[in-house]
């Protein structure tokens, strides 16, 4: 999905993040910029509680390019994402999903694998 990565809806006062959500948060957006050339933008639970939406864009895209508003809308199960906030490693299933829906927008990016 291209475009603007707008939150739709806001399920907590003043958009506050647990600290499972903040390492989650953290080691999301540490993995996609060391290994895809990417940064997390947002990260929000959907309306029913059971997943997570993930915005990434790519780094490095400059105010002049057709793809500065380029990015990929990602879900992640809240199990998943529990997972991942408690032990701040990324399971094997995480990794190759990341990697398989950030390549296109890492080239969009301008940056080559």
């Amino acid at each position: 999905m291209t475009g603007g990565c707008t939150r739709r809806y806001d399920t907590r006062p003043n958009g506050t993040m647990t600290p499972l959500e903040t390492q989650l948060f953290e080691v999301l957006d540490n993995y996609a910029r060391t290994h895809h050339g990417c940064f997390l933008a947002e990260m929000f639970p959907d309306k029913k509680g059971i997943e997570y939406v993930l915005c990434f864009r790519p780094v490095d895209v400059s105010a002049e390019s057709t793809d500065r508003h380029s990015c990929r809308y990602l879900r992640i199960a809240l199990t998943d994402a529990q997972a991942i906030g408690q032990t701040k490693t990324l399971a094997a299933s995480i990794k190759e999903k990341l990697g398989h829906e950030l390549h296109s927008l890492r080239r969009a990016g301008g940056r080559s694998l």
